[in-house]
């Protein structure tokens, strides 16, 4: 059964994945991946010790850090689609995910002996990042992708296993995706000349 407090952080997931799906404000994408972030700190946090689920949070808000520090306000304007149609793609594609993964998540936890609200979370965030790493080429929504796939796989695989190893090695991947986001994304960058 779900409690108020489960449905609101599902309601944020959706919430936070939407926005960085259809946003093409780099400001409002990284704020989604904020708030992505804060929403698996607050399920693991209800497993794990504090301390070990305040790394996720960390780590994300950092890779958020890093791929903002790359000052990237035109990475996530698509050049084939006019942006209203592109946005509406993007909202029926992510409606349909929505849709498929709450039909199959039942099914799915009678393999998974986890609570119904993290494997469904856990499943929605990597359907959305699926999606949006699936259907762009600008290395901004890609990097945004990998990171939100990562954040639901850590979602699912925190309820099964809470060892300190696991919570470093899924940081460390998280900070490694944030770097080399930046780097790209500095490297694409027209150069000014002196």
């Amino acid at each position: 059964m779900l409690t108020l407090f489960s449905g609101v952080l599902i309601l944020a997931a959706v919430a936070a994945a939407l926005l960085m799906l259809l946003s093409d404000s780099w400001r409002w994408t990284i704020a989604g991946l904020a708030i992505q972030y804060l929403v698996v700190f607050l399920l693991v946090a209800q497993i794990w010790p504090i301390g070990l689920a305040a790394i996720k949070l960390v780590a994300g808000w950092l890779a958020g850090v890093l791929l903002s520090m790359a000052n990237a306000p035109t990475q996530l304007e698509e050049t084939f689609f006019s942006p209203r149609s592109a946005r509406i793609f993007r909202l029926f594609s992510a409606g349909l995910i929505l849709m498929i993964i709450y039909a199959i998540t039942p099914s799915v936890n009678t393999w998974l002996p986890i609570p119904y609200h993290y494997l469904l979370i856990g499943l929605m965030l990597i359907g959305m990042g699926v999606l949006q790493f699936g259907i762009s080429q600008r290395p901004l929504r890609v990097i945004l992708g990998l990171l939100t796939l990562l954040s639901g796989f850590e979602v699912i695989y925190s309820s099964l296993e809470g060892s300190a190893l696991l919570a470093a090695i899924l940081a460390a991947i998280t900070l490694a995706l944030g770097l080399i986001g930046s780097t790209i994304l500095l490297t694409e960058q027209p150069q000014e000349k002196a």
